[in-house]
């Protein structure tokens, strides 16, 4: 990744439907986290862990998160039930 910035460029462009300038100021962005072989530094990935868990918390102080969560749940799996004999698609 970090050795070949032009072939990176191209994949997050059709990855995430980007045009060359914004995925080119991603990828200068976003590769400072990454060491030489593609993988996540030490530093992000313990960054990522910490904010991880203090969303965790801060969701889990919520009163009603998890009842939303499972009315989701059954709303998302009531919409596919209805909608997996649909032949209009």
């Amino acid at each position: 990744m970090r050795a070949n910035r032009e072939g990176t460029i191209p994949v997050l462009m059709s990855t995430y439907r980007l045009d060359r300038e914004i995925a080119s100021a991603l990828y200068d962005f976003f590769v400072k986290g990454f060491n030489d072989d593609g993988s996540c530094s030490r530093t992000v990935s313990e960054y990522s862990l910490r904010i991880r868990r203090e969303l965790q918390k801060w969701i889990a102080t919520l009163p009603s998160a998890k009842s939303r969560i499972s009315r989701f749940s059954e709303r998302r799996r009531g919409n596919w039930e209805l909608n997996k004999f649909d032949i209009r698609s």
